[in-house]
């Protein structure tokens, strides 16, 4: 009997199913595989923070669309002016004909206080903007799901792992009782003089590699424990139940599942309409901008510091500013960016019409995997069942003399053998089911 092999695609998760709550210890019970996906997807740590994306990437979206409402900000400024600027003007208008007066038009000091609105009337990268940052939304909501997705298969992984290495310990720990029997029944036949010493070291070499197996699948299992443990986010205190008991699979080779979409190729879909929308953006670079300002406010000028809060001593002043910014030349960095725009869009599509490919392949070679792995599980269970009462026939008739020991030997060698396989063709289903069971 060897270790059981199993192919781990290892996550961090948490799979607590029901707690009771202590200060030190805690029990988490186990009921069944669905219970356990169920309560990880409620409480799985690293999920959780993939909700909190989602929470941001939608409030960056509401954040993007902004640019349809009007900017309104109010200000107040005060002005001194410590030196007013001079004009000349001709002598005759002070009575100076013929001379040139240097003139300071204004006051001191200068107040203003208003309020300023304005609007991006025409901008075709905001508008851009505000697309990717929908699209990002979305993809945050298709990581989740993604996420889910590998959460679910490597819950199962875990929890059948777990089911079939106890299986197989309990398996081994017969084997055990019966092989130390042999040993000593061998050992017995030896100092009779009835066999030789090959006998024994037969007898010994078998109790001695289950012993090996036991201590290998011990840690194992005791690696999965720990693991579960790390993912729950328990103490090494703490304790997991398995309530469901392990049972034979009743395994049909022409199993058909029916696979929903791979999530990842939806992911990549978003990432290429997320890269053309990035070289629309630099594309529109090239466009001019209109916008749109008005102020309306209030002025007071005086030749004191300080102003008065009377209505008379304020005029209005207000005006509309339209702006038009027509991009013209600003060097060549422009006409990169849109190459590498273009570039990473190429890239994006590549990889659809690759992850689209390589979808369809995968879900049959899944398929197939697991219709064979089944069949496989099932002629095994059915030959470890064989040898076993064919072990347990042979048993008898060494007892009644018919076989010698050596014989009954080399029947229990070949027992172990198919039980070996028949431990890891089990564990080779369950890791297909568990995949299975995440696209279902």
């Amino acid at each position: 009997m060897t270790q059981i092999k199993l192919r781990f695609w290892l996550l961090i998760f948490i799979l607590p199913i029901t707690a009771s709550a202590q200060d030190t210890l805690q029990t988490i019970e186990l009921p069944s595989v669905n219970d356990a996906i169920r309560f990880a997807k409620k409480k799985n740590p690293d999920l959780e923070i993939y909700r909190i994306q989602q929470e941001i990437a939608r409030r960056e979206f509401r954040k993007s669309k902004n640019y349809i409402l009007p900017h309104v900000s109010a200000g107040f400024s005060a002005q001194n002016n410590m030196n007013l600027p001079v004009t000349p003007l001709p002598g005759e208008i002070f009575g100076q004909p013929g001379e040139t007066i240097d003139a300071q038009f204004g006051q001191d000091f200068a107040y203003n206080t208003g309020i300023t609105t304005s609007k991006n009337v025409l901008d075709w990268q905001v508008k851009t903007a505000s697309k990717m940052a929908n699209i990002n939304r979305i993809m945050a909501v298709v990581q989740t799901e993604l996420y889910q997705q590998q959460l679910t298969e490597q819950v199962a992984v875990y929890y059948y792992s777990t089911l079939v290495t106890r299986e197989a310990l309990a398996v081994a720990e017969e084997d055990a009782n019966l092989a130390d029997s042999l040993v000593q029944l061998s050992q017995e036949k030896l100092e009779q003089g009835l066999i030789d010493q090959f006998a024994v070291n037969k007898a010994l070499i078998n109790a001695n590699t289950i012993q090996q197996q036991i201590a290998a699948n011990q840690l194992f299992l005791e690696q999965c424990e720990n693991g579960l443990k790390q993912l729950f986010g328990l103490n090494p205190s703490d304790q997991i139940y398995f309530s469901e008991p392990f049972t034979n699979p009743i395994i049909a080779p022409d199993l058909q599942p029916e696979l929903t979409p791979d999530i990842s190729l939806k992911l990549a879909e978003h990432e290429a309409q997320n890269a053309k929308f990035q070289l629309r953006y630099e594309q529109f670079s090239f466009l001019p901008r209109f916008s749109v300002s008005h102020y309306y406010g209030l002025q007071q000028y005086r030749d004191s510091r300080g102003f008065s809060l009377e209505s008379g001593s304020w005029s209005d002043y207000s005006y509309v500013l339209f702006n038009l910014s027509i991009p013209v030349f600003q060097g060549f960095s422009r006409n990169n960016s849109v190459k590498a725009a273009k570039l990473q869009r190429e890239i994006a599509d590549k990889k659809v019409a690759q992850k689209t490919r390589n979808a369809a392949l995968n879900d049959q070679l899944l398929v197939s995997s697991y219709q064979k792995s089944a069949t496989t599980a099932h002629a095994a269970l059915q030959n470890f069942q064989l040898a076993e009462e064919n072990k347990n026939i042979a048993f008898q008739r060494y007892q009644e003399g018919l076989i010698s020991l050596e014989d009954y030997l080399l029947i229990f060698d070949d027992y172990l053998n198919v039980e070996s396989v028949y431990l890891n063709a089990l564990a080779d289903f369950y890791n297909y089911y568990a995949t299975i069971i995440s696209r279902s």
